[in-house]
């Protein structure tokens, strides 16, 4: 038995034996054992996952618990009778910083059953404001905040501009809040407290809900807003200028009548080039089309009034003038060129003389003729027969295109319906091939039309639908929101954003397009207060701890005046949003402030710190 062999088999008899000492437990201890152990590990998880009851109360005694039961152990070391006047004074104080961490925990314990929902959540919502609390003022843990050795270690406070680096020196990966706040800086959006992450989140949801700050809160959201739009309409003004639906449909239905008349211009010329290296009193003749009308009118004779409604009798002259007694008949070259460019006419959608007929007759129809010119080009000479070649190569293609992508253009109702058609190809969900249908679109219209249409797109991207703030009226325009942005930018295909915002475009359209589908995620997920009393009444009470002079990080005053201006200054958050991205330079020069802007920007710098040290170390 090899060495790899022996180990497997250990550790096929360690799982064995660990599952033979859990099934010994009881009922009361396998529901123990599973609540102390939020993950699951391999002693349990062939368990089925007990159902917990979730009680009003459960997560702030569970929170508390800790430091109620070393305020126990101390109060009870205190009394001990071996314990000297001064081992019981330190254990006396040990008790009541024990309490106040039990009344701490048990605070955000309270406010994570209030807004948590479920046990996951309220026991996540919990340490999240546990951490807020530790970071802001350590002295309410008891102990040195685990987040606040973090920070030391990461060494973040005395970060370099432009520089983020950990204790020992190496690089730290850009996070996803990096990322954001780099974006946001790059598309000019000062982004608010709450789109900075949960930490700083909380704080913003606390003051919006505060007297005399709510207003103050809510107009930095909107300066946000309105930055993202003016982010928008700078990307789409380097694409085109934007319309109404019906506006961009009519400037695609023009596009593709004029590329309609151009490719009718150009097949003309060629094939005329072609014609007259045959000369159209040259006598051929069309067996293969014979063929094929043939088999359109075997059953005409048997059947008279069944081919006269499916006018077979057009077919029949024709077969006449082409065929005498069975024998092939000799015709002028121009009478069987006029007969392939009428056919020709009557497809898609130009109404020429045969319209009426079935277009995939006509399509079999067409295709013989070609095949009979074909045969005349090659008996005619090799400059001949690369002349058609050449003609036909055109037609074809052009045809395609017609038959294909323009149609949803060409044979659209209205040009709402054009705008609308179009628009369909854009998304993730559209069918195979859409985007390179509108990209058949896109090389089709001029491009005056085509940037029209693209840039009328992308700005709708961000209005509010129907029902919403903002939404459109009989004028077609909306104000802009940046989670119907997200929403819609998320929703288009990557290849159709790829076709929107290429070709005569500027790079720097796409970029700022993908930086402020960043920034509107992050103002999407930025924590809000449920409304009620009790939430609201916490959390500003948590927010404004730090005023109770517990420490020399007092400054976030939830609820006041101050504060709120501060946290919601341009410049403030510019700097917070720099420090988000690792640039601690501004935050920090502000931290050094004597001023309750410095106090809250130092508090705000170690949250951020704290949060950075902490992706660092999931890293």
């Amino acid at each position: 038995m090899t060495r790899e062999e022996k180990l497997k088999r250990l550790q096929v008899l360690q799982a064995q034996q660990r599952a033979k000492q859990l099934s010994q437990l009881d009922a009361a201890q396998r529901s123990a054992f599973a609540q102390q152990n939020m993950l699951p590990s391999p002693d349990n998880e062939k368990l089925p996952n007990p159902v917990e009851e979730n009680r009003f109360g459960d997560t702030a005694a569970e929170f508390s618990a800790p430091a109620r039961e070393a305020m126990k152990a101390y109060a009870r070391r205190m009394m001990a009778e071996d314990r000297n006047p001064l081992q019981r004074a330190g254990d006396a104080g040990m008790t009541a910083l024990s309490a106040l961490g039990a009344a701490y925990g048990g605070t955000a314990g309270l406010l994570g059953d209030i807004v948590g929902g479920d046990r996951t959540q309220e026991r996540r919502r919990a340490r999240d404001f546990m951490m807020l609390g530790e970071v802001a003022v350590p002295e309410l843990a008891g102990v040195p905040s685990a987040l606040s050795r973090l920070t030391r270690q990461a060494g973040v406070l005395n970060t370099k501009p432009g520089a983020f680096t950990n204790a020992r020196g190496g690089a730290v990966p850009i996070s996803a809040k990096q990322a954001a706040a780099q974006a946001a800086q790059d598309i000019g959006v000062t982004p608010t407290l709450g789109m900075q992450g949960p930490s700083l989140g909380m704080i913003e949801a606390g003051l919006d809900k505060v007297p005399f700050s709510t207003g103050m809160i809510r107009s930095a959201a909107q300066r946000a807003e309105s930055q993202m739009e003016a982010a928008l309409d700078r990307a789409v003004d380097r694409v085109g200028i934007p319309t109404t639906n019906t506006g961009a449909g009519e400037a695609a239905q023009a596009g593709a009548d004029a590329f309609l008349q151009t490719f009718k211009d150009k097949k003309d010329i060629l094939y005329n080039a072609f014609d007259r290296k045959v000369g159209g009193n040259t006598f051929v003749t069309a067996p293969r089309t014979i063929g094929v009308l043939e088999q359109l009118t075997s059953y005409s004779q048997k059947y008279p009034n069944i081919g006269k409604f499916l006018n077979r009798p057009k077919f029949t002259r024709l077969l006449q003038d082409l065929e005498v007694n069975g024998a092939l008949n000799a015709l002028p070259y121009d009478v069987l060129k006029d007969l392939r460019s009428s056919i020709g006419a009557s497809m898609g959608k130009l109404n020429g003389p045969m319209s009426s007929l079935p277009q995939a007759e006509l399509k079999r129809l067409y295709g013989s003729l070609s095949d009979d010119m074909r045969a005349v080009a090659a008996a005619t000479g090799d400059d001949a027969l690369r002349s058609f070649e050449r003609a036909n190569k055109f037609y074809n293609a052009g045809m395609e295109r017609i038959d294909g992508a323009l149609t949803k253009v060409t044979k659209a109702d209205t040009p709402e319906k054009a705008y609308q058609n179009i628009l369909a190809l854009t998304t993730a969900d559209s069918p195979r091939g859409s985007t390179a249908q509108l990209n058949q679109i896109k090389k089709s219209l001029p491009k005056e039309e085509w940037s029209t249409v693209s840039a009328t797109i992308l700005r709708k991207l961000g209005e509010a639908r129907v029902g919403q703030r903002g939404a459109p009226d009989a004028t077609d325009f909306a104000e802009f929101s940046p989670a119907t942005f997200l929403t819609n930018w998320n929703k288009m295909d990557k290849g159709a954003r790829t076709v929107l915002t290429s070709g005569n475009i500027p790079q720097s359209a796409r970029r700022e397009l993908d930086n402020l589908a960043t920034v509107a995620q992050r103002y999407k997920e930025k924590p809000v207060s449920t409304g009620s009393a009790a939430t609201n009444s916490l959390l500003a009470f948590l927010v404004g701890a730090p005023t109770l002079g517990l420490g020399q990080t007092a400054g976030i005053a939830g609820g006041t005046f101050i504060s709120a201006a501060v946290m919601t200054s341009t410049g403030f958050l510019k700097a917070v949003n720099a420090a988000a991205a690792g640039n601690f330079t501004k935050l920090r020069r502000l931290a050094q402030d004597g001023s309750a802007i410095g106090s809250e920007a130092a508090t705000l710098l170690r949250l951020i710190g704290a949060d950075q040290a902490r992706e660092e170390e999931l890293n």
